[in-house]
């Protein structure tokens, strides 16, 4: 979940807090490339570079600014002085890296320039979500030519574009035409049927709903329907703390059911806003966290999902390994089915599928893509899957395939490991934390995860 795993870090006895980063790393550097996973200083905190291949062209790319940096926290050392900019160097090649949502710090971008139309210019290639562009590309969407400012994937030219060094993935370069730049589809409202007058019959007993096999060949081995009045705990494990999350999260999970429930054949996992006391100490926001008792290798692993949205929110489906077999996090891996950050909000609509992998934190590497469906994700059930055999690992949303990840490698075991052990599914809803940031005046609560089944299918 782009996190520590919170089992991991309660066993080790590790705090994430200040405290943790007491080295002083070297002070950040205008105009120069950094890969993904160095470590620098700057205005007394410590920050991860988390793109690789990107020129970090002037102090407009600060660590404070955009999305390509992760807060560490509070640096011991001396704070980082603004430094002066030199020249640009040339961009070294690196592996494609993942898009990261905007943290906190990230003042509000400056909104994108509007393109003075040239008269016959024509339109570059349709820009199409499943693409992974490099910094450079040209796209067209809707009339309009873009420019890459480094790697990116899933986001949508027109709502995720500015001036360079705004930290947004797109810059304007022209109104075009004589392009076939494709316009969204829209939802079509569903037609009203007319209301007849029933003939008064008895109430029938509920037939279950169907569980077919999404793709030939799978058959399903294990699920949740959420057909009982409470959650099944033969399947399901509360997991009960406020040490938050590996990612300074700001939630107490617990496990009353104000905070997960079942209503109307749905899970509910319900974040509120509101003053908390346990073990851990005093929250101001509560939540739930669950995670299945059986663990698989290989499979298909699907649910329909309804997410939460607004600033702070980070709700995630993803899977764990059963043993750290070979080594603390990320070492022994980690299977990110889906996440979402501010929904609505700096987060548009867009989801997210990771692995993580590597050696154990710090030294951890990760694969993200980025993906927008065609309607919210809010507002609408989606289908969230991967299919994960030998080798490969492959995303979907509503059975639309968007990503396929095959190279991935741990300190503790030869290739495929460590995909090839078992692993467990989690369910919960986040409040605050690294990436997503904290709630803010925007965001409201309570806010619900609505789950209306989990299915795992094997060959």
């Amino acid at each position: 979940m782009n996190r520590i795993n919170a089992l991991f870090i309660a066993a080790c006895g590790i705090s994430l807090t200040a405290a943790a980063y007491a080295a002083s790393y070297p002070a950040w550097q205008p105009d120069t490339t950094y890969t993904a996973g160095t470590i620098v200083s700057y205005n007394g905190h410590d920050y991860k570079a988390l793109v690789t291949q990107t020129d970090y062209s002037g102090t407009g790319w600060n660590p404070t600014v955009g999305s390509l940096w992760q807060d560490l926290g509070a640096d011991s050392g001396t704070p980082s002085p603004s430094p002066t900019p030199a020249p640009t160097p040339t961009p070294t090649a690196a592996p494609t890296p993942a898009p990261t949502p905007q943290p906190t710090a990230t003042p509000a971008p400056t909104p994108a320039p509007t393109a003075t139309p040239i008269p016959g210019s024509g339109c570059s290639a349709a820009w199409n979500a499943s693409t992974a562009y490099n910094k450079g590309d040209q796209v067209s969407y809707n009339g309009v030519n873009y420019s890459a400012n480094w790697w990116t994937q899933g986001n949508n030219p027109s709502t995720s574009s500015g001036p360079t060094g705004s930290g947004q993935p797109w810059t304007v370069v022209n109104n075009c035409s004589g392009g076939s730049t494709p316009a969204p589809t829209p939802t079509p409202a569903p037609t009203p049927k007319p209301t007849a007058t029933p003939t008064p019959a008895p109430t029938p007993t509920p037939t279950p709903a169907p569980t077919p096999t999404p793709v030939p060949g799978w058959k399903l081995v294990w699920s949740d329907e959420f057909t009982n009045s409470s959650i099944d705990t033969s399947k399901w494990q509360f997991e009960v703390n406020g040490k938050g999350g590996g990612n300074n999260e700001l939630e107490y999970y617990t496990d009353r059911p104000q905070n997960a429930y079942i209503d109307n054949g749905h899970l509910v996992i319900k974040a509120l806003q509101e003053q908390y006391t346990g073990p851990d100490g005093t929250r101001s926001y509560t939540s739930a966290r669950i995670h299945t008792k059986a663990a698989w290798t290989y499979g298909r692993m699907e649910a329909s999902i309804k997410l939460p949205y607004g600033q702070g929110l980070w709700p995630a489906f993803w899977m764990m390994p059963q043993s750290d077999i070979y080594g603390g996090w990320a070492a022994s891996g980690e299977i990110d089915i889906l996440e979402a950050i501010n929904t609505k909000g700096a987060g548009g609509n867009t989801i997210y599928g990771s692995i993580h992998y590597g050696a154990a934190w710090p030294n951890n590497q990760h694969t993200t893509v980025a993906y927008t469906p065609a309607s919210s994700i809010a507002d609408n059930y989606h289908l969230y899957a991967v299919e994960w055999e030998n080798g490969q690992i492959r995303w979907y949303v509503d059975n639309v395939l968007y990503s396929t990840q095959t190279q991935w490698s741990t300190t503790g075991g030869a290739y495929p490991a460590p995909f090839n052990q078992p692993f467990y599914i989690i369910l919960n809803v986040a409040v605050g934390g690294s990436w997503p940031g904290n709630p803010d005046g925007s965001s409201s609560f309570p806010q619900e995860m609505d789950v209306e089944y989990v299915r795992v299918y094997q060959k």
